[in-house]
């Protein structure tokens, strides 16, 4: 095991371990998803749900879970596990903690039927964000706008691609992410350095630990327009741009910081002139993909106020790119996104997030080394990111019957 990121934090009452693999290329989402699943659900020494839960408790209430991410190029699994620290206990936990995710790794149990259970929590999962009117809207003007790109896949995948996975398929991918994703360890807490490395190189194998690719930058030809009928209680639209930035380096900064004038704060431009002064929607935002090169305009609106309120999003962005940027509500979006980056030093997990994405964009700046950049952005820095942006996709669903 050669990739440890280590983190001492003695603020922290846990030990947070998290082991992330990176696939990527031709994979199916669906089946990885299913995995990640079932790795995190039991084990071939700890076959029911009575044994993982009975060793979880006398780890004293140790929190175990999997994840699934997409960074840009990079399909990520997840499967982390916190403790408390070996301070507050006199057994060697951080011990049994390691060895519990080794075992979870080299013996997962992968019958059929678990399985069967890792297909019906998926299915929830789809579900769900497709019962999510916003999340729904947001996800398929995506998939739309990345056409020919990671974007166009869902990080879970799909209801019709999940249909036809079998057990096989989970195994091969399992042999498969033993073999070839890029496996990330990365652990914070107040415990020994020395005996971290010493109980990872007795309880892990050795993995690839090369670099690989995760942000790239959208491109398209034309703006795409797409409308759809549904049985909704109120129209929904999503406006996807092509933002021309990376997320690495001071323009990324920028880019948040006029996407947060554009549509993150109560005073933002989209939440002024869409929801105060013309009552088109109770909210709306702005928000920007860095690893896949996007910003995102969405919101619920009032019936048949669907074009309107497009139209005057549209007018938002233009009005920056036109160099039309309040003082004031630059130096509250400079002030909030500042505030947001303090509070990570308060969680150990987003504390893991910001390491793990040090990592694999080789960007090795602290907080303090961002609150430095972010800082220094001056309000033309905004304008200038502003007049990157190229429009890609318009979603808007219409309500209406299903049979118009």
């Amino acid at each position: 095991m050669s990739k440890i990121k280590f983190i001492k934090a003695e603020k922290f009452k846990d030990v947070a371990i998290s082991l992330r693999f990176a696939s990527q290329g031709d994979t199916n989402h669906s089946v990885r998803a299913l995995l990640s699943i079932m790795l995190s659900d039991r084990s071939k020494n700890y076959s029911t749900k009575v044994l993982m839960n009975d060793k979880l408790d006398n780890m004293f209430g140790a929190h175990l879970s999997s994840a699934i991410f997409a960074y840009g190029h990079a399909h990520v699994i997840e499967l982390s596990l916190s403790a408390l620290s070996p301070k507050y206990v006199e057994e060697d936990l951080l011990n049994e903690q390691v060895a519990f995710l080794s075992d979870l790794l080299y013996n997962p149990l992968l019958n059929e039927a678990l399985f069967k259970e890792a297909k019906i929590n998926l299915t929830d999962i789809i579900m769900r964000a497709k019962d999510s009117l916003g999340s729904y809207v947001i996800s398929e003007s995506l998939r739309l706008a990345g056409k020919g790109y990671p974007l166009e896949h869902s990080r879970y995948g799909t209801l019709e691609e999940l249909a036809d996975v079998t057990l096989a398929d989970v195994k091969a991918e399992y042999e498969k992410l033993i073999k070839e994703d890029v496996l990330i360890a990365t652990v914070i807490g107040d415990c020994d350095e020395a005996q971290l490395n010493e109980l990872f190189a007795k309880n892990f194998r050795e993995h690839n630990d090369q670099e690989f690719k995760t942000n790239y930058l959208l491109d398209s030809d034309e703006v795409s327009k797409h409308e759809v009928i549904m049985s909704v209680p109120s129209p929904y639209f999503s406006i996807v741009y092509n933002t021309k930035v990376l997320n690495v380096g001071r323009e990324y900064w920028a880019l948040q910081l006029m996407s947060m004038v554009l549509g993150q704060l109560p005073n933002s431009y989209l939440f002024q002139e869409v929801r105060e002064k013309r009552s088109l929607t109770y909210s709306i935002r702005s928000m920007v993909g860095g690893y896949d090169g996007v910003l995102i305009i969405s919101s619920g609106v009032r019936d048949k106020s669907e074009d309107e309120a497009i139209a005057i999003s549209l007018e938002q962005v233009a009005r920056i790119q036109a160099g039309d940027i309040n003082k004031t509500l630059f130096n509250s979006a400079k002030a909030m996104l500042i505030n947001s980056m303090y509070q990570t030093n308060d969680s150990n997990r987003r504390i893991l997030d910001l390491e793990y994405r040090k990592l694999v964009l080789n960007e090795n700046l602290n907080t303090e080394d961002l609150i430095k950049i972010v800082n220094s952005i001056e309000l033309a820095e905004l304008v200038t990111v502003a007049n990157k942006l190229e429009l890609n996709t318009i979603y808007k669903i219409v309500k209406g019957d299903l049979n118009e």
